[in-house]
């Protein structure tokens, strides 16, 4: 798998874990540090397409079902510190 796979997974694996938190909100906000995410749904929601055949359709079609609205905010690693502790496996005395 592509790392852009597992980011993708992740997505939607967070999703599904807050969605209690956000179900009827009209709008939120994911922020990420894979730019290839904030990429696609920002080319999509400006260009109206919804394309079956592509890696993203789980994705797509899970946002969609559930009626999420969000907008993506590319954030660099560098200052997504917290993300980045969580996912790093360190090392503990």
């Amino acid at each position: 798998m592509h790392s852009v796979d597992y980011e993708i997974l992740a997505l939607r694996y967070a999703l599904e874990s807050f969605k209690l938190f956000i179900i009827g909100k009209a709008d939120f906000t994911i922020r990420t540090d894979c730019l290839a995410i904030v990429r696609y749904f920002t080319k999509m929601k400006n260009e109206k397409k919804r394309s079956a055949i592509n890696r993203w359709h789980n994705v797509v079609n899970f946002i969609q079902i559930r009626g999420f609205k969000p907008s993506f905010e590319h954030v660099q690693g560098k200052h997504n510190k917290i993300a980045d502790t969580l996912s790093r496996k360190q090392d503990l005395p």
